[in-house]
């Protein structure tokens, strides 16, 4: 050490000094700092180029001066020595250093490794099995963890104590290997010095150590993936799981990890993630293990699951239809793998427009699921919710709503009333009841659910922003239109910070949400960009669903009264037609879609002065609502309103006239008197009625 005046700077990777003079922690440096040196070195460096450089090793300085200095004396083009870090880094650590330094950045580490083997062997094994996480944050309780206790009680007996594993910590972070993180609180290990104490182990410990990362992060009590206090375990786990070699792995325990895994995905709402996550898994396992695999089978069942929240019910239908009949072969038909594949299979009908041959399946499943689970299991809950949103597609609101109201109920006794799947129900319970003309209650369920979602998974959930948007529909249909309209900016907004913009390959909810707020612009007298927008979305519903579906149907609808209200009626009328004929195809003469739509059809024949035929559709539309919900529900009121302003063109005055004020005065009690349903009824005007299309999931 030199003496007499002047100070003396030691850098070292030793954390003893702490103890023994001013320290300044120097960490790697921040990317803007690499990408700069590199450019310096090696002025025909693009800065995409560099700053892959600098992402490949991690920012270390060493590391990058040496990778500086190797480019700019060789020649080498930038995508060629990406190629050899991907394959021989260790072997390019090992290069000769750049001047005026002694070792090579891999011999540092491997010097410090070596007194850690001397000095605490079981602390040098722990930094081996360090070396197969990924280069990311190590949440310290995992050495706590059953999995790692096991581990390390391998190396030494005594670390069964968790007490002692701090001194393993201690002496790592001591030698310069890795940092401590007490904000977080974790391990940081570099990404180099991960590579160097890899290449350095046998292939079989290689081996041996990465199988028993996996099985330490399978260990891991992480709980339910649905419940959000587990969120910050599974995100923890999650970005271990590909760099530990998870996919690769044959133990059960470690399947069991990775299917949790995707299905925490889907609950938080990363569903590329989910789906992504998903299908490396199968591309992985399917190979090895067979098709029949019950590990293979449900991964495939949680993939189906994402790709139906990811409106793509084509793909979920191959994937249910095939793993089926495979795990009823396997497991019997009332296992719950089967039953949930079939159930899954309900909802993939549903996605396809098949909304009867969805009610049906469903109908058959529930009874299985009662029977051999109980009333108030999850599964049983869930095959509930599922029967009541085939049943709205059908169009049976009240058995909709009861179903809906019981599971609610059982939910949040169950599970609580902040339960992702409770909001959810909860959702659809808002819905039934405006679809049953309950205005007032539907508003005061779903702004609940919005508000408790918003502040339990944050504004852009799918679960926020599906009951946002159907707190939307039910603030609109009661004549709160501005209301309405600052909400669907908002929730619209949310679907744009998540999804990409519109085209063949939209979820449902987000064309749902579109449709909503072109209903929304009417609803404030823009008609002419309330039709663009219903057109956007009627294109892209005829190019991913086909044109017979409900959801392109229900947009085709919307663009046809949109038309109407822009006095647009000979346009219309053809498309409003042609409508309804095939929603009496797909859904029913009897639907209250299919008889909606014949509504708006009465209303382009009266537009065109075709008295006749407008009276015939109204009555037989006003005759068959009458008959489905009660007499101040809003569509019927829609519907008396109608018939008889073409009673009175009819010169049928006195029936017009009890009709009518019979209407007004309901309006006016349910709706209020400003209602714009009221005042069209007051003043005798015709009234056109939107379709909004159901979900087909939850």
């Amino acid at each position: 050490m030199p003496s007499g005046l002047g100070d003396v700077i030691i850098t070292t990777p030793g954390r003893e000094w702490v103890r023994e003079a001013w320290t300044i922690d120097v960490n790697v440096f921040e990317r803007a700092e690499s990408v700069a040196l590199l450019a310096r070195r090696v002025e025909t460096l693009a800065a995409a180029d560099a700053d892959a450089i600098a992402e490949k090793l991690g920012d270390l300085p060493l590391a990058v001066e040496q990778a500086a200095t190797w480019l700019a004396t060789t020649a080498m083009t930038a995508r060629g020595y990406l190629e050899l870090l991907d394959e021989h880094l260790p072997r390019i650590l090992n290069e000769p250093p750049p001047p005026g330094y002694p070792h090579p950045a891999a011999n540092t580490w491997r010097l410090s490794q070596e007194r850690l083997r001397q000095s605490n062997r079981a602390a040098a094994q722990l930094l081996e099995l360090f070396a197969f996480f990924a280069p990311e944050p190590i949440p310290t309780k995992l050495l706590e963890s059953p999995g790692m206790i096991d581990t390390l009680e391998k190396f030494d007996p005594g670390l069964r104590d968790p007490l002692l594993h701090g001194s393993l910590i201690r002496d790592i972070n001591r030698y310069g290997l890795a940092r401590v993180d007490p904000a977080i609180p974790a391990i940081r290990i570099h990404r180099l010095v991960q590579s160097v104490v890899r290449s350095d182990l046998s292939v079989t410990v290689q081996e041996e150590r990465r199988r028993q990362v996996q099985l330490i992060l399978a260990a891991e009590r992480r709980g339910d993936p649905r419940t959000r206090a587990n969120w910050p375990t599974y995100q923890s786990l999650r970005i271990h799981l590909e760099p530990s070699g998870a996919l690769e792995s044959d133990d059960p325990k470690v399947h069991a990890l990775v299917i949790d895994m995707v299905r925490y995905l889907r609950y938080r709402g990363d569903l590329a993630g989910s789906r992504e996550l998903a299908e490396h898994a199968v591309a992985s396992w399917q190979p090895r293990l067979g098709p029949d695999d019950v590990d293979v089978l449900r991964i495939r069942l949680e993939l189906a699951n994402t790709l139906k929240s990811l409106s793509q019910s084509r793909d979920a239908y191959e994937i249910d239809n095939d793993i089926l009949p495979r795990l009823e072969s396997r497991l019997g038909a009332e296992h719950p793998y089967a039953l949930r594949a079939r159930q899954g299979l309900a909802f993939d009908l549903a996605g396809l427009g098949e909304y009867r041959r969805a009610f049906e399946l469903a109908e058959k499943t529930l009874p299985t699921w009662r029977e051999t689970h109980g009333d108030d299991h999850d599964e049983t809950l869930k095959a509930s919710n599922n029967l009541a949103v085939t049943c709205r597609l059908v169009g049976d609101f009240d058995r909709a709503l009861e179903l809906d109201e019981d599971t609610l109920r059982r939910r949040v006794t169950q599970f609580g009333p902040a339960d992702v799947l409770t909001l959810q129900v909860a959702t659809m319970y808002g819905r039934d009841l405006r679809e049953v003309g309950e205005l007032e209650k539907s508003e005061e369920r779903l702004q609940a659910t919005f508000e408790l979602s918003h502040k339990e998974f944050g504004a852009d959930h799918p679960t926020t922003l599906i009951a946002g948007k159907n707190l939307v529909v039910t603030r609109r249909r009661r004549g709160r239109i501005d209301e309405a309209h600052e909400l669907i900016t908002a929730v619209r907004q949310g679907y744009a910070r998540t999804i990409p913009p519109m085209g063949p390959t939209t979820p449902e909810a987000v064309l749902a949400c579109t449709l909503e707020a072109a209903c929304v612009r009417s609803a404030r007298g823009d008609h002419d960009e309330a039709h663009t927008l219903a057109r956007d979305v009627l294109e892209s519903c005829r190019e991913q669903l086909g044109p017979d579906h409900p959801y392109t149907l229900a947009a085709a609808n919307d663009v046809g009264i949109f038309l109407m209200r822009a006095e647009g009626h000979e346009e219309a009328r053809p498309i409003l037609a042609d409508t309804a004929t095939r929603f009496a195809n797909a859904v029913g003469a009897d639907h209250p879609y299919t008889l909606v739509c014949q509504m708006n059809v009465a209303n382009a024949h009266f537009a065109a002065g075709e008295i006749t035929e407008a009276l015939r559709l109204d009555q037989h539309c006003h005759r068959h609502l009458a008959g489905k919900f009660k007499k101040e529900h809003p569509t019927v009121l829609a519907a008396t309103g109608n018939l008889a302003a073409s009673l009175r063109a009819t010169g049928a005055r006195h029936e017009a006239d009890v009709r009518s004020d019979e209407a007004l005065e309901i309006s006016r009690r349910v709706l209020g008197a400003e209602h714009p349903r009221t005042v069209a009824i007051e003043e005798g005007a015709r009234i056109n009625s939107d379709i909004e299309p159901a979900e087909t999931t939850t």
